[in-house]
């Protein structure tokens, strides 16, 4: 029995389906990819664990609602933000947030996204162990400020050399070892700070009521996956324009300014 032979234009015309099938299903696959984004669940009310263990707060709905407009499978994993940002510049998780800060060393080190709001730092204090109200972090000299590794605050902190620095891993840590006396003040994000301080979290804690900071939150993504940044993009423009943006700060920020 004879072997069929294929003519050239046979050939090319294989060929070509076999081309066409091959990008259509590497289209496919990127178009279902799964992007990681790590958060702290300890950083509310960015983000954090209710009372039923669900992950909850400002960035979770923030994202699963960009997630919802641009048809993007998010996957939010728990990480703590110092060990965060190295495995997303190692390409291991696609990108982080937890309020943060869109510096120019960031955007060197990542691929950031538009900001969806101004912040910034704030100093809370303990009143009844300084025994006074304070005015500024000059008045401040040789006490202890709490801040979190890695973080703008601890940025802050180093670079002001009359304040002793006490380090912690975790920002509930640092809010633990503040409710017990053992550090005057902390210098975390402003918003968190306010939110701890309303819901009781911080009894003794009173907050400075000038920010020391004014900056650009946003997300940091992995240098790499520049398309996730465009769809983030796109669903913050969606979502401000829509108004949704500014009423999940409503919902979330006491003080949050308005776009």
């Amino acid at each position: 029995m004879g072997r069929v032979r294929c003519c050239p234009l046979q050939v090319l015309g294989l060929m070509a389906a076999l081309l066409s099938a091959f990008f259509t299903d590497a289209t496919a696959a990127e178009t279902e990819r799964t992007y990681t984004i790590a958060l702290e669940s300890h950083y509310a009310p960015y983000e954090y664990r209710n009372a039923q263990g669900e992950l909850v707060g400002f960035e979770v709905e923030l994202l699963n609602a960009i997630a919802q407009e641009q048809g993007l499978k998010l996957k939010l994993e728990e990480h703590i933000f110092d060990k965060a940002t190295s495995l997303v510049v190692a390409g291991e998780l696609d990108g982080v947030g937890g309020g943060c800060v869109l510096t120019g060393d960031r955007k060197r080190t990542f691929s950031v996204t538009e900001p969806y709001m101004k912040a910034g730092l704030g100093l809370m204090y303990n009143r009844s162990l300084l025994g006074r109200e304070l005015s500024g972090p000059e008045q401040l000299t040789g006490r202890k400020v709490c801040v979190e590794t890695g973080s703008l605050g601890h940025r802050y902190v180093r670079s002001r050399n009359n304040l002793e620095m006490v380090t912690f891993y975790r920002i509930d840590d640092a809010l633990e070892a503040f409710n017990q006396g053992h550090c005057h003040a902390m210098v975390c994000d402003y918003h968190l700070l306010d939110y701890y301080i309303r819901s009781g979290t911080v009894p003794k804690g009173q907050l400075l009521s000038e920010r020391l900071t004014n900056v650009d939150y946003g997300f940091l993504i992995n240098k790499q996956r520049t398309e996730l940044t465009e769809q983030l993009n796109a669903g913050l423009k969606e979502l401000r324009e829509s108004g949704e943006l500014d009423r999940l700060k409503r919902k979330w920020f006491a003080h949050a300014e308005q776009e």
